[in-house]
């Protein structure tokens, strides 16, 4: 995300939210099945604490040896865009050679064995996405331009297993764990865990005639959920402010996915709200660079909050509670419009569920930076009560 941020490399930004943000939720789960401390490689005495965990920001880390590893990247991927995608290469390799001996120290531990192939297999197709970026950018060596350490053959680094890059997909192989994993699940409706993964959600449903009405409300939620992740994501580069980047991978790009299942379960392409006889289409889908819509009035919002949003951190925090209220105000309506559609009803209400939840998460932000009034800073169309936005029991979910 730091390379995305500095060269605005499609590749990067589709990379980190559509796999690497599910491959660390992944291994968090077992990290906390097995009350491991991430940030403490010497003493396995001490348990998992999520709180260390979320406390970390982007690019710093509690491993002395891994935060050298990180600065050693950012400094060389921050010269050139070419510099930027042979850091990708030096990430993919690494990954893989220390997934090889993980595997092996694995043994017959399956649930450890399974999560470290899969994060291996995403890592011989993201190789090969960085090997072509460079190329498309004239480097006709890709890869192998960093010498023979990072020059890998097919037989080494297996082409096939392409089909978890998310590069060129839209789905990962290892979706299903939630996009907030670790952060609790709340009793009420603030809950923002899923229950079942995308593909779930859009395989064991039935498949129901949809009116115009119902596909418009799939293509525009899809559209309104890139719209969170990308203005999140964006305000947390200006701001550094840590929850705008937790929620925006840990929840809105897995939102983004279950509405995109449903999508192309309908065949429904996104980038067209007026004619429904086009099909759904994943190259135009993944074409769209981050804080760019095909819907114009979804494209004037996003331009309304990032000129908002740039002007201050308090600024920045109010509109996480613009984006969550119009959220559920929308969602209140598609939920109302999907009527007898179980998959629509479903995914809709988890939506609005993570947006209560998420509005909290704003309001108190606000206010532990002096604003006393939180999101009713705003003015009454954003100032909520726990009764209109129900509170999630079990903490906020940053």
């Amino acid at each position: 995300l730091a390379l995305h941020a500095l060269n605005q490399e499609q590749v990067f930004y589709t990379i980190a939210t559509q796999s690497e943000t599910e491959h660390e939720a992944m291994v968090e789960a077992l990290v906390k099945k097995y009350d491991i401390n991430i940030t403490n490689l010497e003493d396995y005495t001490i348990s998992y604490s999520e709180e260390e965990l979320r406390a970390l920001p982007a690019g710093q880390f509690g491993v002395p040896e891994v935060q050298e590893l990180y600065d050693a990247l950012y400094e060389k991927g921050q010269n050139s865009v070419e510099d930027a995608l042979q850091v990708g290469c030096m990430v993919e390799v690494t990954d893989v050679v220390d997934l090889n001996n993980y595997i092996n120290i694995a043994g017959d531990a399956s649930d450890l064995v399974e999560v470290f192939t899969n994060l291996r297999n995403a890592s011989y197709s993201h190789y090969w996405a960085f090997d072509k970026a460079l190329k498309d950018k004239g480097i006709t060596d890709g890869c192998c331009s960093l010498g023979a350490e990072y020059c890998k053959t097919p037989e080494e680094f297996p082409v096939e297993h392409g089909s978890d890059a998310n590069t060129t997909h839209g789905q990962s192989s290892d979706h299903g764990q939630s996009g907030d994993q670790g952060h609790g699940k709340p009793e009420n409706a603030g809950s923002d865990a899923q229950h079942l993964s995308a593909e779930e959600i859009a395989s064991q449903t039935p498949e129901y005639l949809l009116s115009d009405e119902q596909k418009h409300a799939l293509a525009y939620m899809w559209n309104e959920e890139k719209l969170a992740k990308d203005i999140y994501l964006t305000l947390h580069n200006e701001t550094q402010n840590q929850i705008f980047y937790n929620i925006a991978t840990r929840s809105e790009t897995e939102h983004e996915a279950m509405v995109e299942a449903l999508v192309q379960k309908y065949d429904i392409n996104i980038t067209n709200l007026d004619d429904y006889t086009v099909n759904y289409s994943e190259e135009e889908l993944r074409a769209l660079p981050m804080g760019q819509f095909a819907v114009p009035e979804v494209q004037e919002l996003y331009d309304a909050l990032y000129e908002k949003g740039t002007q201050s951190e308090i600024d920045a925090l109010q509109v996480g509670c613009m984006v969550e209220v119009t959220d559920v105000v929308d969602l209140n309506n598609y939920i109302n419009i999907a009527g007898d559609a179980s998959d629509l009803v479903e995914v809709f209400t988890n939506l609005r569920n993570a947006s209560y939840s998420h509005y909290w998460a704003f309001d108190k932000a606000l206010k532990d930076i002096g604003v006393t009034d939180g999101c009713c800073s705003l003015g009454t169309e954003y100032c909520k009560t726990p009764e209109e936005f129900p509170v999630p029991t079990h903490g906020q979910h940053n």
